[in-house]
């Protein structure tokens, strides 16, 4: 939070209030106050934040008042959804955003209660930012007919000679003469039916009932006494006109003062009746009260949505005004703001008023990137280890001294491989090679003597027959590399993956009589890319095992037959 200086001496009447808007990197000021102790905070409450001086967007064809989609001209600058918009002059359907792509936007429609409208085509749309207003006068109303909240440069003092408006900030979808409020507290909800924002250039709204005023809340008691000074819970008789504080992010706290004491406490958390506490805020000092002690009056607190940043930073304030005569409030749409001389507290002016002083700053930008990671290896020593921190690249097929034989079958499964990435788009292992050969004798992979198979064909153990393959799977959870699972290896490759039967413990060269199928593709020798063995998804690194089979005729030439593979991971990212 950016912290500036203090702001003293602006006379106010409220007890507190609580501006709230989710889009500033906010200062916070205190308020010396006249008739009370108050206090006014900007923070964020719905995490929307969203660029300074950014152009909005419109909308593309027309909007019905059941579509769950909608396409925009442009989606620069706008946050990551969620966020909530208007749309149009008569903007009094919240819409929340809960997706992007590209420019169509997926929408939840009449959100917080509002009403679903249909909407023509190039309507504009409101900046993403809700404010959350919330305050408690210290003169408790019998009748308030209107609510303004009237932003400006120059000062947050509310009977200020001058008032010079926010360059590029607007209230609703490029000035709308209705406005989305909800989650209203404190006094009845109809007293919102008639709300403007924007008028003769100045950036405000008005929210009123053109006439009719309406009680705020009657105030509760203490329901238990308050016997110590650092007690951070206190018992109440009712909480049913206050809101429902939680201390979360973003917080929805509030205050509220025991006048019989003069302290104001800040409530961070409401539980049935049971109030958790900060003793002692704005300055004042905690004291003991008694049972049945009344507390001030509940915060009036509404939401206004689709407001837009001003186009640059710097001091931004907000006076905040009530009155108990629409016909004066409405009078506010004046460029010239109310002045000293203006200001009473008679019946046909306004009832109390306060101002906020805050800095919008412009956003720190963190930007960082993430290098393409690829680790991959393959090995023949047993034992265990960080991935890729073994060795050894031969495989001896036969006996303990190398020997196939026509009356068994061998397979070597000491190969492993680790593999890690952070390729969004796998990495694809392949392997190129020639059958075993003596120079011009191949012992090709076929249950047919001397013939090779070409294509995707697997094959299972024919003793007395010229085989040569290779099958292969993910290994045993105790031959993985230290901290490699088997959750992101794949083998897709119907040739290779061993039916299903591919040995998983790590063995070196013995006879075999499993059902596991082998394959040796002859198509893929000479090819750039081979054959495809295995699949790697990104995540946590995964450790594969190779088996080998040999198979030799009767009538298969002696001799030392030997063969090198080429095996090749390669990632998209």
């Amino acid at each position: 939070m950016t912290r500036s200086k203090i702001a003293n001496n602006y006379l106010a009447k409220f007890i507190g209030i609580l501006l709230t808007i989710s889009f500033f990197i906010y200062g916070v000021f205190p308020i010396s106050y006249a008739t009370g102790v108050g206090r006014v905070t900007w923070r964020s409450i719905t995490e929307s934040n969203s660029s300074v001086g950014f152009t909005p967007t419109t909308l593309v064809g027309t909007l019905n008042n059941s579509a769950t989609t909608m396409t925009v001209n442009s989606s620069v600058n706008y946050p990551s959804p969620p966020f909530i918009v208007t749309i149009g002059s008569v903007g009094t359907e919240a819409i929340d955003v809960t997706a992007i792509s590209g420019t169509t936007w997926t929408i939840t429609r009449g959100y917080a209660g509002t009403t679903a409208l249909s909407y023509s085509s190039s309507a504009n749309i409101s900046g993403p930012v809700s404010a959350q207003v919330q305050f408690v006068p210290s003169t408790p109303a019998s009748s308030i007919q209107a609510i303004v909240v009237d932003f400006c440069t120059d000062s947050p003092i509310y009977n200020a000679s001058t008032c010079v408006a926010p360059t590029g900030m607007t209230i609703g979808a490029s000035g709308a003469s209705g406005l989305a409020i909800s989650s209203v507290s404190g006094i009845s909800t109809s007293l919102f039916t008639t709300n403007v924002a924007n008028n003769s250039s100045r950036d405000d709204f008005i929210s009123s009932n053109t006439g009719t005023g309406y009680t705020p809340s009657s105030p509760t008691t203490l329901g238990a006494a308050i016997t110590s000074t650092s007690a951070t819970a206190i018992t109440v008789s009712s909480s049913s006109a206050y809101p429902a504080a939680v201390n979360a992010n973003p917080n929805t706290w509030f205050y509220v003062n025991i006048p019989s004491t003069g302290e104001t406490i800040q409530v961070t958390n409401v539980s049935g009746t049971t109030w958790t506490v900060v003793r002692g805020a704005l300055g004042t000092t905690a004291a003991t009260a008694s049972n049945g002690a009344s507390l001030s009056q509940p915060p009036i607190s509404f939401t206004v949505y689709g407001v837009m940043n001003p186009t640059s930073s710097g001091a931004l304030y907000a006076r905040i005004y009530t009155y108990n005569n629409y016909s004066t409030a409405s009078t506010f749409a004046s460029t010239s703001p109310l002045t000293s001389s203006t200001y009473s507290t008679s019946a046909s002016a306004n009832i109390d008023a306060g101002g906020v002083a805050l800095e919008i700053v412009s956003p720190l930008s963190i930007s960082f990137k993430v290098q393409e990671y690829l680790q991959f290896c393959i090995y023949t020593a047993s034992g265990t280890s960080t991935g890729c921190n073994l060795t050894g690249s031969s495989v001896t097929l036969g006996n303990s001294s190398g020997v196939l034989s026509i009356s068994n079958a061998y397979v070597d499964s000491s190969t492993r491989f680790d593999v890690a990435t952070n390729a969004s788009g796998d990495v694809a292992i392949t392997f190129t090679g020639i059958p075993p050969n003596n120079g011009n004798i191949y012992v090709e992979s076929s249950g047919v003597s001397g013939t090779g198979i070409a294509a995707a064909t697997a094959y299972a153990s024919s003793v007395g027959h010229n085989q040569f393959g290779l099958c292969a799977t993910a290994a045993g959870a105790l031959y993985q590399a230290s901290g490699y699972t088997s959750t992101n290896l794949s083998f897709p490759n119907s040739t290779y993956s061993g039916g299903g039967n591919c040995p998983t413990v790590q063995v070196a060269s013995a006879t075999y009589a499993g059902s596991a199928t082998f394959g040796f593709n002859i198509d893929q020798i000479g090819s750039v890319y081979g054959d495809l063995l295995a699949v790697q998804q990104p995540g946590t690194g995964s450790t594969g095992l190779i088996s080998f089979l040999g198979n030799i005729a009767p009538s298969t030439p002696s001799g030392s037959y030997t063969t090198s593979l080429y095996f090749t991971a390669t990632g998209t990212y």
